[in-house]
């Protein structure tokens, strides 16, 4: 391990597909750097950040762009302090602490990693001072926030001609789709009353949440339904690492088989939400 990047007050994981255990061929590397308030000098920043940039050349990634926009060292004390505020998405912190939470696998300093990942949880769960009935509110608002945040993020590549859509638009309907409410599935089927209930669910990608969530609903029509869905994410997986998607989309037949399956997805998902043993959680997802 290079020093620079073996720092005792960092630590590095990966998100998007390489962190829900699905990467292929043609994945990018979504790196995300997190350090102690503080830690360190502005010089050992840019070296990390270089040396990371040279791996992703050297391990045959697709490059990063130019401006880096998301490419920095994060604070670990502002994933928490800055929930809630401006500057949370002013400096990107909700976007990094959602992805820490729903899409990450550590890669450097597993240590810090989990302390973090501790820290970001507790958080979401302050407010219960014991009560047998608490909900995890808090939570599953800002997981809603971000599901609504990356739908705008689409409209508005949408808006750039000089951006490939199609594919953004798969991803978005299946795999940000079931990132999200996977996580809010097993949040109203596992009812946590504590930060210690759910942390141990965020090392489990978002198809082994969703899966836990449907035996946890014990329905056998679910469970048939739910190999379905398998289904159709596989499909859309061998689609998504093909060598050329954008292209694939623009055939007749394939965007049909997309939009089909996509349909499916949602359609699941609101099966799942409309289940009889979550009518008391489910109004949280409209009110």
């Amino acid at each position: 391990m290079e020093p620079v990047l073996n720092h005792p007050d960092v630590t590095i994981f990966a998100a998007g597909s390489l962190g829900r255990l699905e990467a292929g061929g043609n994945s990018d590397l979504d790196i995300f750097v997190i350090a102690r308030s503080g830690r360190l000098g502005r010089l050992t920043e840019v070296r990390l950040l270089s040396k990371i940039a040279d791996l992703n050349d050297t391990l045959g990634f697709p490059p990063f762009s130019d401006e880096m926009r998301y490419m920095k060292v994060y604070d670990s004390e502002h994933l928490v302090k800055y929930t809630g505020t401006p500057r949370d998405d002013s400096e990107n912190s909700f976007t990094t602490r959602m992805l820490l939470l729903l899409e990450s696998a550590p890669l450097v300093n597993q240590e810090l990693y989990y302390c973090i990942m501790s820290e970001v949880c507790e958080n979401y769960f302050r407010d219960n001072k014991g009560k047998r009935d608490f909900r995890p509110l808090f939570l599953i608002n800002d997981l809603l926030r971000y599901w609504r945040t990356l739908c705008l993020n689409y409209e508005q590549c949408r808006e750039d001609p000089e951006k490939p859509w199609r594919k953004r638009n798969m991803n978005l309907r299946f795999s940000r789709l079931t990132t999200v409410f996977s996580t809010v599935a097993l949040l109203m089927t596992d009812r946590p009353t504590q930060a210690f209930d759910f942390i141990g669910q965020t090392s489990r990608t978002p198809i082994e949440r969703l899966a836990i969530a449907i035996d946890r609903l014990g329905d056998s029509d679910l469970r048939s339904e739910f190999g379905k869905f398998l289904d159709h994410y596989s499909s859309f997986l061998r689609i998504k690492d093909s060598a050329n998607p954008e292209r694939l989309l623009i055939k007749g037949g394939t965007k049909e088989k997309v939009r089909v399956s996509a349909d499916a997805v949602a359609d699941f998902f609101v099966h799942v939400f409309r289940h009889e043993s979550l009518a008391d959680y489910s109004r949280y997802l409209v009110l």
